[in-house]
């Protein structure tokens, strides 16, 4: 039984390795499909004058039985093939084995006659099971099933890299689309001609405010991208909410993924041309079994670098299409569950194969086999990084995660280069390609480090904690940096002189003090203004800088508060960015954010452009906040003066500890500080009616269900006409 699993594996190694070559002009194998039949044919027959132990390749080569059967084959059923150039490869095989084929003058005397009386092995009889002792040759049908079996060999190899290619294909038609939106989007107008609707030609649960601009003809095909496609949640609500331990993304994304997942479950189960007979896998079984093993691993491979590009940060197809990190890393994830499910299978057929060739003691040989344990070792690392990637534990222990994700991820990819490494260099290039992405990766980021400050050992950020507010201000100079600071973007910060430096969480930029640039009145905040009107100019000397309002909960943000509380206020920090995508809101008419807790920085960030622009027309802030403090904060510090000018309108939602005595002597008159929390529906309703049909940007920063009610909202807006609606989602989702 040893022997027999011994010999087993060694064809199995064999059959691995190159099993598709005598189709590809590979080596070993002769270039002409007739002779490689032969050939396939030939080293299946057990002759007795070629000891047992004669490498698989070298059988045709070995004594006199094999050659001379290999000739007169060729002789019978390749008659227009010439034998010498025909053999040429084949020789140059058995001289890396030390032997040689003899000349083709072995059978320079064989006769037609003679031919006919030499033994023809039938489908039924081969491969022989007692050594053969004399000449034979194959019958018409074995010899047919030996080309049958090359041809298919040839077609589902074929299959295997066209496969590969489409699905890399698919995901480039989808960036090309996603470019085509984002070009279109930017070129079309969003200040456009009402045409105004009668109230009178509503309907009764849907008369407008106001008045409404109809959708024309060309309107619609947009609207209704926006309305079924684009903006709505897969199943109608849940988008940012966790459904589990998991979360759904918007139906866009969704209807992407699913399309990839059936692309590729439909890749896995066609192109199998399956016939009795085959010279390989002798039953269907088996064919079935090798060719989903083989198409499997061949799909997971190809969609490595698909999965190492769009878990990067430095994605330049994110700046190429305008979608957000979060996006691609939704694509990220299920791309990796679609080729973790692909190395399952792969695996576990391949499991299968050789337990039924071999029982148990061949798959227990297998192990000590580097390619063999090499593949496990990568298929149950992939299988950990998804365990440890789910929504609970990116969320509650994210430092763990990430951790588990990159030690793994090396894991997997040192294992996948041994187990290819039977395939002498075949399948290494998507592996050198995924370590190609995750060095530029991080050479990316040191560029944008080097690029925010050359000296980026000098960077000090000046720290404070405002306890009634529970928020920690963090203003860093960038006078150094290349990269002019941009509304809505956000950078990584790491804390070097933190017990743990190597930890960076993402911030985004809430606003810049442009030092000589403006006058203080511009950043002097509105209560300020109310209530010390005495700063009216600004030092000239002042740098600039960028402000971060960061709400302290746990690991990097709580240090970050004991510091600032401790008095420290004054940190070395690493700044890596910006990240992001700037919008151009300042292009809408009407603006609408609605946004909760530290959510605040995302409107912050766009005031002074919004301000400044001819074509908004109002701004609206919807704040759900649940400290007063917090709101108070914001107010004195944070918010323009130049905002008095009554484009911009504040609502302040104090969720707990509201007071009237508690608040400031006067608030600003554009500014409503309302108890509760802010009702999303009809706040979005009275803003679509409210535009008058004119173009209506809908920003939404906060918790997950604010998040989830906004996007709902719009979508039920677009349902009523609004086609020049648009919804943002600014949310940072790992």
């Amino acid at each position: 039984m040893i022997l027999r699993s011994n010999t087993s594996a060694a064809l199995w190694a064999l059959v691995l390795v190159s099993h598709f070559h005598h189709t590809l002009a590979g080596p070993g194998w002769s270039r002409d499909l007739c002779l490689s039949a032969c050939e396939l044919w030939s080293t299946q027959v057990p002759f007795a004058d070629v000891p047992e132990d004669t490498p698989y390749l070298a059988k045709r080569c070995a004594g006199t039985l094999a050659p001379t059967s290999l000739f007169l084959c060729a002789t019978l059923w390749c008659p227009e093939v010439d034998l010498v150039e025909g053999f040429r490869e084949l020789n140059e095989t058995c001289h890396t084995f030390g032997s040689a084929l003899p000349s083709l003058d072995l059978i320079a005397g064989y006769t037609d006659e003679e031919l006919a009386k030499i033994r023809r092995i039938l489908p039924a009889d081969h491969p022989p099971t007692e050594p053969v002792k004399e000449l034979v040759l194959p019958s018409g049908p074995l010899f047919r099933n030996a080309l049958d079996t090359l041809n298919a060999v040839t077609y589902v190899h074929a299959r295997h890299i066209g496969f590969g290619l489409i699905v890399f294909a698919f995901w480039i038609v989808a960036i090309i689309i996603g470019v085509f939106f984002r070009i279109s989007h930017m070129f079309h107008p969003t200040v456009s001609e009402k045409q105004a609707l009668a109230s009178h030609e509503y309907d009764e649960d849907s008369a407008p405010l106001t008045t409404e601009a109809r959708p024309r003809g060309r309107d619609y095909p947009k609207l209704w991208l926006k309305r079924f496609i684009t903006v709505p949640a897969t199943f109608g609500y849940r988008c940012l909410q966790n459904v589990g331990w998991c979360t759904i993304p918007p139906r866009v994304e969704s209807l992407i993924i699913l399309l990839f997942i059936i692309i590729n479950t439909v890749f896995c189960v066609i192109g199998y041309p399956i016939f009795d007979g085959n010279l390989y896998f002798p039953t269907i079984y088996k064919q079935t079994c090798r060719y989903i093993a083989d198409r499997t691993g061949y799909l997971s491979v190809a969609n490595f670098p698909l999965i190492w590009l769009f878990g990067m940060r430095n994605n330049l197809l994110m700046g190429m299409t305008g979608w957000h990190f979060g996006t691609f890393n939704n694509f990220h994830r299920w791309i990796a569950r679609v080729s973790t499910l692909q190395a399952v299978i792969h695996s576990i057929a391949y499991t299968v194969l050789v337990v039924d060739d071999g029982g148990w003691p061949l798959f227990k040989w297998y192990w000590t086999e580097y390619f063999w344990w090499a593949g496990e070792v990568a298929t149950i690392a992939m299988c950990a990084i998804l365990g440890f990637s789910v929504f609970w534990m990116r969320r509650q222990m994210y430092e763990i995660f990430l951790l588990l994700h990159i030690v793994l991820s090396i894991i997997v990819l040192i294992t996948m280069f041994g187990h290819v490494s039977i395939f002498n260099g075949q399948f290494d290039p998507p592996m050198w390609i995924c370590v190609v992405i995750w060095l530029c990766d991080r050479l990316l980021r040191l560029s944008r480090v080097f690029a925010f400050n050359p000296r980026f050992w000098d960077s000090f950020g000046k720290i404070t904690y405002h306890a009634q507010s529970n928020t920690v201000r963090l203003v860093i100079p960038c006078s150094t940096s290349i990269y002019k600071p941009a509304p809505g973007t956000f950078y990584y910060i790491y804390a070097i002189n933190d017990k743990r430096p190597w930890e960076s969480h993402p911030f985004t930029m809430a606003y810049t003090t442009p030092g000589y640039e403006s006058s203080q009145m511009e950043r002097v905040g509105l209560l300020q203004q109310q209530l010390r009107p005495q700063y009216d100019v600004i030092d000239e000397d002042i740098e600039p800088s960028m402000t971060f309002l960061i709400r302290p909960y746990d690991s990097f943000t709580s240090r970050i508060r004991d510091r600032a509380a401790a008095g420290k206020t004054k940190a070395r920090v690493l700044i890596e960015g910006p990240y992001g995508t700037t919008h151009a809101f300042e292009k809408f008419e009407h603006i609408l954010f609605i946004v909760g807790g530290s959510g605040i920085v995302v409107p912050l960030s766009y005031l002074e452009v919004l301000n400044r622009s001819l074509t908004v027309k109002s701004v609206r802030i919807v704040w759900s906040v649940r400290e007063p403090g917090f709101a108070e904060e914001v107010l004195k510090h944070d918010i323009p003066a130049t905002i008095l000018n009554g484009k911009v309108n504040i609502e302040i939602f104090l969720t707990r500890g509201f007071s009237s005595h508690t608040s400031p002597p006067e608030w600003p008159k554009n500014v409503n500080i309302v108890p509760g929390r802010p009702d999303v529906y009809s706040t979005i309703e009275y803003a679509a009616y409210s535009s008058d049909g004119e173009s209506l940007a809908i920003i939404s920063c906060g918790p997950a269900k604010m998040a989830d009610d906004s996007r709902r909202a719009a979508v039920t807006m677009l349902g009523r006409g609004f086609h020049r609606v648009e919804y943002f989602q600014e949310a940072f989702n790992w």
